[in-house]
């Protein structure tokens, strides 16, 4: 599930205020205190290190965006919400977590199809 080219995280302050830059960075853990790494994976597009496996739904919780918002795909396969409490991440997994964004048509017409490479689709921001 991939959404083009990485656009970064969602601001500096999400809607729940207060946090800081993404939730889990570069040695940063949930829970805060010293970054010890357990587990390695790699979240849209950056590798991360993580204390411990963590739940999908533990992840976005951790995110300053509105879970209602949100897609998740692990190793390639889309989580679906139902199962967010039971699909762990762990060592190695590549995840992708994307809020959706609405939108219109650009104005010449073309639907944004034609200007877009076959990996960039549309419909979506990585968070």
């Amino acid at each position: 599930m991939g959404c083009g080219r990485h656009l970064g995280y969602i601001g500096k302050r999400g809607p729940r205020g207060g946090r800081q830059g993404p939730a889990l960075g570069p040695g940063r853990r949930l829970g805060g205190g010293e970054p010890q790494a357990v587990i390695r994976v790699v979240i849209n597009g950056e590798e991360q290190s993580l204390e411990r496996p963590l739940t999908v739904a533990e992840y976005v919780a951790s995110l300053p965006v509105n879970r209602r918002w949100v897609a998740v795909a692990r190793n390639g396969e889309v989580v679906p919400r139902h199962r967010w409490h039971e699909v762990l991440i762990e060592e190695g997994d590549v995840v992708e977590v994307v809020r959706m964004v609405g939108g219109g048509a650009p104005r010449d017409g073309t639907m944004g199809v034609e200007s877009r490479g076959p990996d960039q689709p549309t419909g979506g921001d990585r968070v």
